[in-house]
Order: C-alpha cells, then sequence, then structure tokens
C-alpha cells in the first residue's frame, strides 16, 4: 500500500506533525510511505503534479492545504483522501469543509467536536480525537542549561500582542511585566519585540522537547476559533509529553477530556505568579502529576494512531 503525506515547509505549522506520522506508519509496518512538501502557495510545476499523479497513492493523508496542493489531489481519482481538520485554513467558515467532501477528502480526522456530530449527521465518515499525536523526538527531549528557565511560552507574537482575542492571555501572561520582572520567564518564537529582555529567539525547531524539559513550567492557550469549537490545540501535547507543569486558563468551552486534573489553572496576573513560584521549588505533587498527564497523552496519542489506522484500512 503507497501512503502519501503532505506537509507544510519547514519549519512551518505541521512539518514535525506530518514527518512524525510518516515514521509512525512505518513503524506499523507500512513500508511504502512518501512524504512530499506541499506547493504553500507557490504555482504549480509540472513536475511536482505529474510525480504525484504517477506515484498514485492508494492513500493521501493531509492537513489543511493550499488552494494549489488541493488543485492536483481532486486529480486523484483512485485514492483513498483522508483529512486531518484542525484549522479551517483557506476556508471562511469550519462548516464549509462539508461542500468539499468526496472532492477534497473522503474521511475527515477532526478536534472539532460539534463539526464531528454535523458530518456524521449528514453521513460524511468522520472520527473525533481528543489529542493530537506526539511529533516530538524522545532523544531530543532533554534537559538544556540555555532553556532552564522558571517558565516558557513558545508561539508567535504579532496578533497575539494586539489582537483583542488575547487580552486575557496578555493579562495572565503574554504582558504580565511584574511576572517577567520577577522570575526567568521568557518567550521564544518571531513577532515578539526583539529587544526585551523575556524574548528567548527565535527556537531552532529540533530544540521543542528541549525548552519545555529544560522549563519549570509552560503557559498554553487556546485560540479563540478553536476554543468555539471545543478544539486542543498541539501545544498542550507538545508540554506535557515533556513532563513539564503547564498553566492554562481554564476555558469554559473546553472540555479537557479528563486532563483537568493535570493542569494549573490561573484566573489572574498575580495567580499566575503565585503558580510560577510555587513550581519553581519542583515540589513533589508536580512531579507526580507531570508523569501521570504523559501517561494520559501516551494513550491518546496511541488513539489517534488507531483512528487513521481504521481509515486506512478502511
Amino acid at each position: 500500500m503507497k501512503i502519501l503525506i503532505l506537509h507544510q515547509p519547514h519549519p512551518s505549522g505541521n512539518y514535525l506533525l506530518q514527518a512524525r506520522m510518516a515514521e509512525i506508519l512505518n513503524e506499523k509496518g507500512y513500508d511504502e510511505v512518501y512524504l512530499i512538501e506541499q506547493l504553500h502557495g507557490r504555482p504549480n510545476q509540472t513536475e511536482y503534479e505529474q510525480a504525484i499523479i504517477d506515484l498514485d497513492p492508494d492513500v493521501v493523508y493531509f492537513e489543511m492545504l493550499d488552494k494549489e496542493t488541493f488543485e492536483i489531489i481532486e486529480k486523484l481519482k483512485n485514492s483513498k483522501k483522508i483529512l486531518c481538520y484542525a484549522s479551517k485554513g483557506l476556508l471562511q467558515d469550519y462548516y464549509d469543509i462539508e461542500e468539499y467532501h468526496g472532492k477534497w477528502y473522503d474521511y475527515i480526522l477532526t478536534n472539532a467536536l460539534p463539526l464531528h456530530k454535523h458530518l456524521k449527521a449528514v453521513s460524511i465518515p468522520s472520527e473525533h480525537w481528543e489529542y493530537y499525536f506526539s511529533a516530538l523526538d524522545d532523544n531530543k527531549i532533554e534537559i538544556c542549561k540555555d532553556y532552564r528557565h522558571d517558565s516558557v511560552f513558545l508561539g508567535l507574537g504579532h496578533h497575539r500582542l494586539i489582537s483583542p482575542h488575547y487580552e486575557l492571555e496578555r493579562s495572565l501572561f503574554l504582558q504580565n511585566m511584574q511576572l517577567f520582572n520577577e522570575h526567568n520567564v521568557k518567550v521564544y518564537g518571531v513577532g515578539w519585540n526583539s529587544q526585551s529582555h523575556y524574548y528567548g529567539g527565535t527556537l531552532p525547531p529540533d530544540d521543542i522537547g528541549r525548552l519545555y524539559k529544560s522549563s519549570k513550567s509552560a503557559f498554553a492557550m487556546i485560540e479563540h476559533v478553536q476554543r468555539g469549537f471545543g478544539a486542543i490545540n498541539n501545544r498542550y501535547v507538545e508540554i506535557g509529553w515533556c513532563e513539564t507543569p503547564i498553566i492554562t486558563y481554564n476555558y469554559p468551552e473546553i472540555d479537557w477530556f479528563g486532563a483537568d486534573k493535570y493542569l494549573y489553572f490561573t484566573d489572574g496576573g498575580q495567580k499566575t505568579i503565585d503558580i510560577v513560584q510555587n513550581l519553581k521549588n519542583i515540589p513533589i505533587d508536580s512531579i507526580r502529576k507531570a508523569e501521570e498527564f504523559k501517561e494520559f497523552l501516551t494513550n491518546k496519542h496511541n488513539e489517534f494512531v488507531e483512528k487513521l489506522i481504521h481509515f486506512i484500512e478502511k
């Protein structure tokens, strides 16, 4: 069976996720797995399109693509198309994906529970997953002296610094200057004030596990659009997989599916500071919670893979 997996350019978005899924499927006995970079907005070239058509894959697995790559996917009439739908991508609305069944995809995996229920009701094959599989290389989850922080956040600055949708997260963590002044707290990624003492730089893609494993805690948040669909993003998996305590807001729209007992919820700037201060001392209960959360996520990782394989073999 030939399986084609499409991914975004390195180091964007799902690059690590899709590369890791190719490895997982190899480990599961699928020996013809091909990993190809999507066009990502670049003009289609005859050689690129023809290479995919000549491959004639039995299965194509991908997350949301760009318009140019979707046009090629539409031409694969004999391939089973499986979409992992965790972002609306180029669509205007999450529910618009229904219109593309049989064109862009045959089967859909999504963490948007209301959408999953809707798709099932209109007879579109759908599976709901609660947490992503882990894409981290366990050999690169290690303590590194350069990342020994009291707490960290990894992600884009840009919109998070100005959008009204992130006013809460700014008050809790991102612009909690008392926190940054009193503790060794850093933000990593692009779009931040590079001159600020709390800016850690652009993180090398292989250092995600090192960053989280080395820090005594990490802050996570859920995008407002994701929250509207009850979707939990991959940052929670990455941090938890490294057995690092997660500080977050207890979003009322989110069902944590049992993970709430492993998280450290904050609802105010001072409370965030208090949690960071407590976790600096690495209390025994935080170690136990982190280990139990890793076990929880391991089960969710396996569930995701099983649901994908179910569609592959269907």
